[in-house]
């Protein structure tokens, strides 16, 4: 079995042996369990109190373990861990059990020995000593996803620090895949040792110096100063001591308070890392650690730390295209491997630690919007893509993508940014295989840049012309616990309308279906339902999403959850006529639900479902008296007072007030139109008034499109009703004159009035249904065996319909007969002869009536009013 040794901390030595030399108690506080960043150990943190005056001092306490096999029985292992160790309670042996787990992940990556020999290495919890490495050799690297054989011999840098997929590590896993957005915080903690095992932990080629290991002290830092303007391995030497002082980031605040020190780091930088890239990682990892504190990046500003990792980036970018032949072969599983192939993985490899240092350098600073917008006109985000298919040659590499891809998330929250790329989409495209990697972490990071992009119509257009849809399609089929970004992301792509036909010929519907009917809660995930209800609105995804049962399915769920999502997404897929009848099957359990349901959003929602059902053979009475449907109607209807209106600020003008009742109203009349298509609703929606009540609502929401436009229709329905078009179309004698001003001259109540004002109105569509209300009117009088009362109001209607068509005509006709001079009209300007006017209009339409039946006083017409044509009702 794998043994395990605890070694409690310089720190915690230091204060137990005073507080026990004092004879005081000491009260010891567990804290969180971590994997050492460095080594294979666990550190437990706790606090030590030695008074309840004073204030908790932090410690932790390391054990190291000693073997680790794939074969060690891990909850035996760590209950002795709990039970050696005082500081873990034995309730926390399932979290010691996962920190084995991925201890042995990492391990089986290079950091154990996989034969379960013992590992040796040093541990130093105050910071600024040694950090251990490992040296040795491996047969083959892995290269996008497959193997690559570099024969024996070949030495390329192991990973201390690993970043193995799988890891849960709090120091070493990248954030979480829950978070909408990538926190810098995040990213800075998991990062804090990492650049620097980068730099220490890698094989340089030549490396053989003795004092590798050699600790670092602050004391000599003047001497380490000096050594930086000594040869190329001194100023090394040198520059791996300085950084083994900035990983303890209590030497920070000494080490940023020396100016000659950062001074001469900077001009090393520049001018002598092309001879090293070991050098240039060294230095690189340093100014790391002074960006992950807030407090000193002010120091990286004024040294220009900044612009010297940028052109750093862009000399690995030509570093790269010098290697395209070799890196190409990389890419080959098929192909041998030879020196060149060889000497590349080491340039890669070694160029992980300089890559990392400076992207997160750069991420850091970039929390500052203006050096942000600096790091855009430079092309950071060029640089960034130009990067990511590297191939992946050590743990050390994979953690650079990440890194990368975090970069890139950031900067595309901004759409100065996002324009800023739109111009090199085939740059992005290199992010699409990123999709499918076995990553989850980076996985997600890839979406969330995609999601960024995706608020673009244009950047929506380009991942479809990139083929992203099949990608993520593929990765939704992974789990069945899908992250919110991937689903996210497929709710903005699915936004437009002819994106949505792409996934009728995908495997996304039936997993999309998978997954809300297994869903493990009573109500489904936003972002997987905003999904749905989307791709719902299609019809051939509909009857995807109904087939093989599906509609059944989704109806039995929704009577045991009675989620309202779900409750849309059925609404959505109602308003296909395709599945009308199949709905019928299931209209007992919706208005059960109904019924049953106080719920202001179930009611519109299945108020609108019934709405959309609109079946000609249905009988809608027997419907609406088994439910009490009518009452509800006019109760609904009543519930929208004309005086719901608010002030305009500054004007004397009213709109409709916002009401909680409008949405159901809206409903209300919906189901209005659908019920009347059943000539036996005729006689309960008259004894209800249901059309006095939509006349009422029409005069109290004249200012609401939407309202409008669905009255209208409901009123084309009514009309073909006889009992219903009573109510609609009141005695009118036929002596009666509509006149000039016919809304206001026809009593309350009468709906030809609203229709002629209505044929004034902006909106296009409300003045095409306006018009089908009028024609439905004017072909009532013809058909069968018309009613008068009927007959009379066509005629009234042609005459207002003639006097709007034909208002330019009908002005010139006035005009040529008088004169030049207005009878009629008073100095104020207002008709004393209304009759006359009237009157006249009247002979208009008679003699363009005559007109059109003499071909040459048409003709003549014609020469008379120039440009001005008749258009008859």
């Amino acid at each position: 079995m794998s043994s395990a040794s605890p070694s409690r901390s310089p720190v915690s030595d230091r204060y137990g042996s005073a507080a026990a030399a004092a004879g005081k108690k000491r009260r010891l506080t567990p804290g969180d369990i971590e994997l050492h960043p460095n080594e294979p150990a666990l550190v437990v943190h706790y606090t030590i109190s030695d008074s309840p005056d004073e204030p908790p001092i932090p410690a932790q306490k390391v054990i190291h373990i000693k073997s680790l096999t794939p074969t060690t029985d891990l909850p035996s292992l760590a209950a002795e861990i709990a039970a050696k160790c005082k500081l873990i309670h034995p309730s926390k042996v399932g979290r010691v059990v996962g920190l084995l787990q991925s201890l042995l992940a990492r391990g089986s990556a290079g950091r154990l020995a996989p034969g379960g020999g013992s590992l040796s290495s040093s541990g130093n919890s105050g910071g600024g000593g040694s950090t251990s490495s490992i040296r040795g050799s491996l047969n083959s690297i892995n290269c996008g996803g497959s193997n690559v054989n570099l024969g024996p011999g070949t030495r390329i840098p192991p990973s201390s620090s690993s970043r193995a997929s799988g890891s849960t590590s709090p120091n070493a896993a990248p954030p979480p895949a829950s978070s909408r957005r990538p926190s810098r915080a995040s990213v800075s903690s998991s990062a804090t040792n990492l650049a620097a095992s980068f730099a220490a932990d890698a094989v340089w080629e030549g490396d053989a110096s003795p004092d590798s290991d050699e600790p670092a002290r602050l004391e000599d830092l003047e001497g380490y100063i000096e050594l930086l303007y000594e040869d190329l391995p001194t100023t090394i030497r040198s520059t791996r001591q300085i950084l083994k002082l900035a990983v303890n980031h209590e030497h920070l605040e000494s080490l940023a308070g020396n100016e000659s020190l950062l001074s001469a780091l900077a001009r090393t930088l520049r001018e002598d890392t092309r001879k090293s890239m070991e050098l240039g990682a060294a230095i690189l990892g340093t100014f790391h650690q002074f960006a992950l504190c807030p407090q000193f990046r002010g120091v990286l500003t004024s040294n220009k730390v900044g612009d010297m990792c940028v052109k750093q980036i862009d000399y690995e970018i030509k570093r790269l295209a010098v290697l395209r032949e070799p890196l190409a072969a990389l890419r080959d599983p098929a192909a041998p491997a030879t020196a060149e192939t060889r000497k590349a993985v080491g340039v890669l490899a070694r160029q992980d630690a300089v890559l990392y240092s400076a992207i997160s350098i750069l991420l850091q600073l970039a929390e500052d919007p203006a050096i942000q917008a600096k790091m855009v006109k430079r092309g950071i985000t060029g640089s960034l893509l130009a990067l990511v298919d590297r191939p992946t040659v050590t743990q050390h590499s994979a953690a650079v993508v990440q890194l990368m891809v975090q970069f890139l998330v950031v900067l595309t929250q901004f759409r100065e940014n996002v324009e800023a790329i739109r111009a090199q989409p085939e740059a992005v495209g290199t992010l699409v295989p990123l999709v499918q990697h076995p990553s989850m972490p980076l996985v997600n990071d890839v979406l969330r840049v995609f999601l960024n992009l995706s608020h673009d119509h244009e950047w929506r257009n380009e991942m479809m012309r990139m083929g992203l849809v099949a990608h993520l399609v593929d990765v939704l089929h992974r789990d069945d616990e899908t992250s919110p970004e991937l689903l996210l992301l497929l709710y903005q792509i699915s936004c437009d309308e002819r994106s949505k036909a792409i996934f009728t010929y995908t495997d996304a519907l039936p997993q999309v279906m998978k997954l809300i009917l297994k869903y493990p809660r009573d109500h489904v995930s936003v972002e997987l339902m905003t999904l749905a209800i989307n791709l719902a609105v299609n019809e051939h995804n509909a009857e995807v999403f109904a087939e093989n049962g599906g509609l059944k399915f989704l109806v039995k769920r929704l009577v045991l959850t009675r989620d309202y999502l779900l409750l849309k997404m059925l609404r959505n897929m109602s308003a296909h006529a395709a599945l009308h009848l199949a709905f019928l099957d299931h209209i007992d359990d919706l208005m059960a639900l109904f019924v049953a349901s106080t719920s202001r959003d179930v009611h519109v929602e299945v108020l609108g479902l019934l709405a959309n059902l609109r079946v000609p053979d249905m009988d809608y009475a027997k419907l609406a008296a088994a439910y009490n449907l009518v009452p509800y109607i006019a109760a609904r209807l009543a519930a929208v007072r004309a005086e719901d209106t608010l002030a305009l600020p500054g004007t004397t003008a009213v709109m409709p007030k916002a009401s909680p009742d409008d949405d159901l109203a809206l409903e209300v009349v919906q189901l209005v139109a659908t019920l009347a298509l059943d000539d036996a609703m005729g006689e309960p929606l008259a004894a209800a008034g249901i059309p006095s009540l939509l006349l009422g609502l029409m005069r109290a929401r004249e200012d609401d499109d939407e309202m409008v436009l669905q009255m209208l229709v409901a009123f084309h329905a009514l009309l073909h009703v006889p009992a219903t078009r009573a109510q609609l179309l009141p005695d009118l004698s036929p002596g009666t004159d509509l006149g000039d001003d016919a809304f206001h001259s026809i009593p309350d109540g009468v709906l030809v009035a609203f229709l002629i004002d209505l044929l004034y109105d902006r909106n296009p569509q409300i003045r095409a249904a306006c018009d089908r209300c009028l024609d439905a009117i004017c072909d009532l009088a013809v058909a069968g065996e018309p009613d008068p009362q009927v007959v009379e109001w066509a005629r009234r209607i042609r005459i207002e319909k003639f006097h709007f068509h034909n208002a330019e005509w009908i002005s010139l006709v006035s005009g040529h007969a008088g004169a030049g001079a207005v009878s009629g009209v008073n100095a104020e300007g207002v008709c004393e002869d209304e009759d006359e006017e009237s009157s006249r209009a009247d002979q208009a339409l008679a003699h363009a009536e005559a007109l059109d039946h003499d071909d040459g006083n048409e003709h003549h017409a014609a020469e008379m009013f120039g440009h001005v044509k008749l258009v008859y009702a």
